[in-house]
């Protein structure tokens, strides 16, 4: 993975640290567990805007972007890995990885995250 899609996935995780009140309403801790998908389409937003053509990912309790055949994840520190994870996709093998659900716009997040919670979604997508 290049040294740009890095700068900006280490962007969106300071980004989500700061504002990870503002979204829930809860308390967030560092980990950002519960704002995965809000992270997720913050990530998918940034790289469209440089030029990438990202996904985010999405499962029953989990998402991260796939950028060609890599996975990013800015959250994943939850599950016990960094805080940034960029892996091959065919090093996914964990649960949290799997791939139920993608989006590749505004109108298909939100469709995705239809039965989410309104505080695990983007002010975009709410």
């Amino acid at each position: 993975m290049n040294d740009e899609v890095r700068r900006i996935a280490k962007s969106v995780h300071r980004w989500a640290l700061r504002h990870r009140r503002k979204f829930s309403g809860l308390f967030i801790n560092s980990d950002l567990a519960g704002m995965c998908a809000i992270a997720s389409w913050e990530l998918f937003k940034r790289l469209k805007a440089a030029g990438y053509n990202p996904l985010v990912c999405l499962n029953s309790y989990h998402a991260f972007v796939q950028l060609g055949r890599y996975i990013i994840d800015v959250t994943s520190k939850q599950f016990g890995k960094r805080a940034i994870e960029i892996r091959h996709i065919r090093n996914r093998d964990i649960p949290f990885w799997a791939i139920e659900k993608t989006a590749d716009s505004k109108k298909s997040m939100k469709i995705a995250q239809k039965n989410w919670k309104k505080y695990q979604k983007h002010f975009d997508i709410r």
